[in-house]
């Protein structure tokens, strides 16, 4: 599989007000970067297969099932989606947290999974995207 290019605004992504946006080869390689706003961080951005998906481990716990849902359907072998993963990486008092996303098309719809974890607190949520054409 080819690798691409993406303009990511990874915090913009999960609710952060920053003008910082990355152009970044989504290759999943971890790059370390400080934001102002949340101290530093350590995030990856690589495309996988379905299939991929399906075999990563929970390294979020039980919520990173609610990453592998709704892709029913779809060819796990030739599905490609977009994975971001992005955690805290400062030191100090600050608990420790991490966010797990994927991109693709769902039903027709440009849609991100998204599951973030600190400390005992766990949410997700999904985006969906409805272009009128």
């Amino acid at each position: 599989m080819g690798l691409g290019i993406i303009g990511a605004a990874l915090l913009r992504a999960v609710g952060f007000q920053t003008d910082n946006t990355d152009v970044r080869v989504m290759d999943g390689v971890e790059q370390e970067k400080d934001e102002p706003m949340i101290g530093k961080t350590k995030s990856r951005i690589w495309m996988c297969t379905l299939e991929e998906l399906m075999k990563e481990p929970d390294s979020i716990g039980e919520v990173a099932e609610f990453l592998k849902q709704g892709w029913e359907g779809y060819d796990e072998k030739t599905t490609k989606v977009v994975r971001i993963s992005i955690k805290s990486a400062g030191a100090g008092s600050a608990e420790p947290w991490q966010n797990e996303q994927v991109w693709g098309v769902q039903k027709g719809r440009w849609t991100a999974r998204v599951a973030f974890r600190k400390g005992n607190v766990s949410e997700t949520a999904r985006i969906l995207y409805d272009y009128v054409s």
